[in-house]
């Protein structure tokens, strides 16, 4: 076997060990958050805007992994978590380093239905994207506020805020610093609304 060959596989393998360190990490927050009453809405799906199109090889590997949950006691509030590994396949934002972010989705009134319908799931998760124009602090909460036009034009989608914050990938080592970054903040949040 040639070194290029071999260097093929070993990037492979990497890239699937990354993989399972990634659904490491989701798989602690559904358990955290599991355990304060909330459920995952898509089942174990974690995946959006892929595709397996002979021409479409940029959309072959995701760019992102996302998971969004749901509590009956916060009807109008839907949570997500997003880890961001690599740049947009359209460029609609470039990393300097994977990251991590979480938030809430308030629809106030109204009663969140979500039927595993990914383009909506895309549609949240390109709504909060503030690191196509902004660098983000770790950490801080940024709250989004959608003005009427936006709504009327999107309809269904809308919601009418979202709070959501970042945090480098890499500066996730355990389990605790998950509770501490990501988990204890979503529900901090949920209890100010």
């Amino acid at each position: 076997m040639s070194e290029d060959e071999k260097n093929i596989l070993n990037a492979m393998k990497q890239v699937r060990n990354l993989f399972k360190e990634f659904a490491l990490i989701l798989e602690t927050i559904d358990d955290q958050l599991e355990g304060k009453g909330f459920e995952t809405i898509t089942g174990s799906t974690c995946l959006a805007d892929g595709s397996s199109s002979l021409y479409s090889p940029t959309y072959w590997m995701p760019t992102h992994v996302l998971r969004f949950y749901q509590n009956a006691h916060y009807s109008n509030l839907q949570l997500y978590v997003a880890i961001y590994f690599d740049d947009d396949n359209r460029q609609d934002y470039l990393l300097n380093q994977p990251i991590i972010s979480a938030g809430v989705f308030d629809f106030q009134t109204k009663k969140v239905t979500f039927n595993g319908d990914y383009d909506r799931a895309k549609f949240f998760f390109e709504a909060f994207t503030f690191l196509k124009k902004t660098q983000f602090i770790p950490g801080e909460i940024l709250t989004l506020s959608i003005d009427m036009d936006w709504k009327k034009e999107v309809g269904d989608y809308a919601f009418d805020s979202a709070t959501c914050f970042a945090y480098p990938l890499l500066s996730i080592k355990n389990s605790s610093d998950i509770e501490e970054k990501i988990t204890k903040v979503l529900l901090k949040i949920i209890e100010e609304k």
